[in-house]
C-alpha cells in the first residue's frame, strides 16, 4: 500500500515566517520517516496565514533531509 499526505500550512499571520517553514519542513521529514510515499502542499500566494509561496523551493529544502517521498504540489490561483 502507498501511503500520501496533503498539507495546508495554515499558520496564525503573526507567527515568524522562519519557524513555520521550519516546522512544516519537519512535517515532511515525520512523514517520510513514518514511510509516506507522496506529499502534497498547497499554494496560495496571496493568503498571509499559508507562508509558502513558492512550493518548489520549499521542497528543495526536504530532498536533502528525506529519503524515499516524492514531493508535489497544486497551485490554486
Amino acid at each position: 500500500m502507498k501511503l500520501g499526505m496533503f498539507m495546508m500550512p495554515i499558520h496564525p499571520p503573526d507567527r515568524d515566517y522562519r519557524t513555520a517553514l521550519r516546522e512544516d519542513l519537519d512535517v515532511i521529514i515525520d512523514a517520510d520517516r513514518l514511510g509516506f510515499d507522496t506529499f502534497w502542499l498547497g499554494e496560495h500566494i496571496s493568503a498571509g496565514a499559508e507562508p509558502i509561496t513558492s512550493p518548489l523551493l520549499f521542497f528543495s529544502q526536504a530532498i536533502p533531509q528525506t529519503r524515499q517521498i516524492k514531493a508535489s504540489w497544486r497551485r490554486k490561483l
